[in-house]
């Protein structure tokens, strides 16, 4: 992933965002970190070892030897939240020493061929398929459930719970045992046919549109593709007067700079727009500075205000004005003055607040930054 300008974003930006999506989504994923690879690298051929993770839900030997009841033992209990995490074995012959001991003998270089599985009908699955794989490591050993707590002791009552590690370079594509490990790609292509049909409309900046239906493309009658904005934001808030100064990324243009006599500008979390720096001489007109910061709560504000108030301190001791922006000059970049006035100013949270509140009203930070701005008072 690319900004415009060519460079990466960070890594800590991609994890967040990440993080986010997954919990917006109700994901039980979390990214713990991510790494920035050359263009060269591949996920398949570039690593190391995988570990494949396969977990055993085996009904007890006591209850599996029931025969008092006539149903199926899993009919008696199964921990909603095991659903979909881990296989559920009820056969009372079942033996896991038997059963470590048999997925040892998979260790090493084997020929897997007779485990694939074979979609009927696929052309792909005639062709020649590298069935060889070299399988590291095999552990089997005693796990744990992750249901709830006023759930877990039902289910240890019923289950013993046991992780299966694979680890190896690469492994099996479109492959699985027979008896305890079903492909989780088999069942992907299985629900594949189970979703209803949809149809994408895109809109391109011209106003053309176009549908897609079934990898079938049709033209859609145009139409305004985006709102145009015929009163962009271009009037900064004055703050302190001859001083600092708030707005949106709209303000960052020359004749705006030049009208307010506008010599820093502080970029909180969207990098500076393009403006004339340099004049014909060479000098430097404009002092501009780049801030990361993204408009989530958990942001932790204060590493940033270390920064953007030395910045502005800067400018103060060179008798400038600096123009403190964000996207849309509503909560970055809000945050960031409340916490210079309250740290160089000397004001509370209620008294910052309130005087940029006055000078633009639009203002409002995001909750996790109110929450850190009335922290850094006490």
């Amino acid at each position: 992933m690319q900004r415009p300008n060519g460079k990466p974003y960070t890594t800590d930006r991609i994890t967040q965002t990440l993080n986010r999506a997954f919990e917006k989504d109700g994901q039980s994923l979390r990214i713990l970190s991510t790494v920035h690879v050359p263009l060269t690298f591949h996920a398949r051929l570039c690593a190391k070892s995988r570990t494949y993770l396969y977990r055993l839900a085996v009904l007890k030997r006591e209850h599996a030897c029931d025969r008092s009841r006539q149903h199926h033992p899993h009919t008696r209990f199964i921990p909603i939240e095991e659903h979909d995490r881990c296989y559920f074995l009820g056969h009372p012959r079942f033996d896991i020493e038997t059963f470590a001991t048999v997925a040892r003998m998979f260790e090493g270089k084997h020929d897997f061929r007779t485990f694939m599985a074979v979609a009927k009908g696929n052309p792909r699955q005639q062709e020649a398929m590298h069935s060889l794989r070299h399988i590291d490591h095999i552990t089997v050993e005693r796990g744990q459930t992750m249901t709830a707590a006023f759930n877990r002791e039902q289910t240890e009552q019923f289950y013993d719970f046991w992780d299966v590690r694979i680890r190896g370079r690469s492994f099996l594509y479109r492959q699985r045992p027979k008896a305890t490990m079903a492909s989780f790609l088999e069942q992907l292509r299985n629900r594949k046919t189970e979703l209803q049909r949809t149809e994408t409309t895109v809109t391109y900046m011209d106003g053309s549109r176009k549908i897609f239906r079934n990898n079938v493309e049709f033209d859609a009658p145009p139409r305004l593709g985006f709102i145009v904005d015929n009163s962009p934001d271009q009037v900064p808030a004055c703050i302190v007067a001859q001083f600092l100064y708030l707005g949106s990324q709209d303000c960052v243009r020359q004749e705006v700079l030049e009208k307010y006599g506008i010599t820093h500008v502080l970029s909180v979390g969207i990098e500076t727009p393009p403006i004339v720096e340099y004049d014909c001489d060479g000098q430097r007109i404009i002092e501009t500075m780049f801030v990361e910061c993204l408009d989530l709560a958990e942001t932790n504000l204060a590493e940033v205000l270390v920064k953007t108030n030395a910045f502005i301190d800067e400018c103060r001791t060179r008798g400038g004005r600096v123009l403190v922006h964000c996207n849309a000059g509503v909560s970055r970049s809000t945050s960031v003055v409340a916490g210079y006035l309250m740290q160089r100013c000397d004001q509370s949270f209620m008294q910052a607040f309130g005087m940029i509140k006055s000078k633009r009203p639009s203002v409002q930070p995001n909750a996790g930054f109110i929450k850190q701005l009335k922290q850094l008072q006490s």
